[in-house]
């Protein structure tokens, strides 16, 4: 990752659970990520621009 306050680095893992038998979508998608020293600051999430730390995601997507 680059940004205005540098660079860090991202290792990042999860899962995916498929919501309907034999199709790709709607899905849940969820997982932990490392950062370390990360360049990207956001206050919604508590990211602090240059911290390391563990991010834990969660996403919904839900296409026809």
């Amino acid at each position: 990752m680059t940004g205005h306050l540098g660079s860090g680095s991202e290792l990042a893992g999860g899962f995916n659970r498929f919501v309907l038998k034999g199709r790709d979508n709607p899905r849940d998608t969820r997982g932990p990520a490392w950062l370390e020293h990360s360049p990207d600051g956001q206050d919604r999430a508590g990211n602090v621009a240059g911290r390391a730390g563990i991010l834990m995601r969660t996403r919904a997507t839900v296409l026809c």
